[in-house]
């Protein structure tokens, strides 16, 4: 417990920055692929599942502008992972 209480600030923004990953593509594969996507539940869902892992293929992106938002954000998530610690 005295981790958490030593590192609540950074839990808390690393937090709020997975929320607002998570959400902000959730809008825009929804608003890009609305037909593969029909719900915001299932664009939150597959935003999760491609921040937490590559993704279990049960909903996937199939227009090029979905593959290319895919792409950045796991991009963006691998480089975040390999930074080099302080």
């Amino acid at each position: 417990m005295n981790v958490f209480k030593k590192q609540k600030e950074s839990l808390l923004v690393v937090g709020g920055l997975a929320i607002g990953y998570i959400l902000v593509s959730a809008l825009v594969v929804i608003s890009v692929e609305p037909e593969t996507f029909p719900s915001f539940f299932d664009a939150v869902y597959w935003a999760t599942i491609s921040l937490t892992t590559v993704g279990y293929g049960d909903i996937f992106a199939v227009s090029t502008a979905g593959k290319e938002h895919y792409f950045y954000s796991f991009a963006t998530k691998y480089c975040s992972h390999h930074m080099p610690e302080k």
